[in-house]
């Protein structure tokens, strides 16, 4: 006899995270094309302001702080925006290149270009979370981490509406 109780080999941790990972997908296609809740989807400028006023808010930034901020993803959104449309570009390319049956050096090229890509968005996103970091007092520093992960919204291309898939 086992120890410790199973169903089909599943022990009640992995039960409970595949669970939990499908009421995630569940509410994923629930509240597809409905915004709720999170930074909004298609316009840069609408999703700068909400991630300044969320940021601003879990900080609790003065105004001369928040003049900061906005200059500070104002800056990464012209920094990461170029990159993110080559990074859709060279991912563009890959699929065609796999849908033509391109050799393996092929993909390997266009990998390659798509990696170095994406080290350019994090340098902007590491270099972004240094500024918000000089900006904020000593007291504000440990709530920052919630910055630092939301940098990684503005950074992202809007995802395309549900009549695009």
């Amino acid at each position: 006899m086992r120890s410790g109780y199973s169903v089909s080999g599943y022990t009640p941790m992995r039960i409970l995270l595949l669970l939990l990972i499908s009421i995630s997908l569940a509410a994923q296609d629930s509240t597809r094309g409905q915004r709720r809740g999170g930074p909004p989807s298609g316009d840069p400028n609408r999703r700068k302001a909400f991630l300044a006023d969320v940021m601003a808010s879990q900080l609790s930034l003065s105004k001369e702080q928040r003049k900061q901020l906005e200059s500070i993803l104002d800056k990464a959104s012209a920094s990461a925006m170029p990159l993110q449309e080559e990074i859709m570009k060279a991912r563009s390319a890959m699929r065609e290149a796999v849908k033509s049956l391109k050799p393996q050096s092929t993909l390997d090229v266009i990998q390659t270009q798509i990696g170095g890509l994406h080290s350019k968005v994090a340098a902007v996103e590491a270099k972004t979370y240094a500024e918000i970091l000089q900006m904020l007092t000593p007291e504000q520093r440990p709530q920052s981490d919630m910055a630092f992960s939301m940098i990684g919204m503005l950074t992202i291309p809007p995802r395309p509406s549900s009549s695009h898939r």
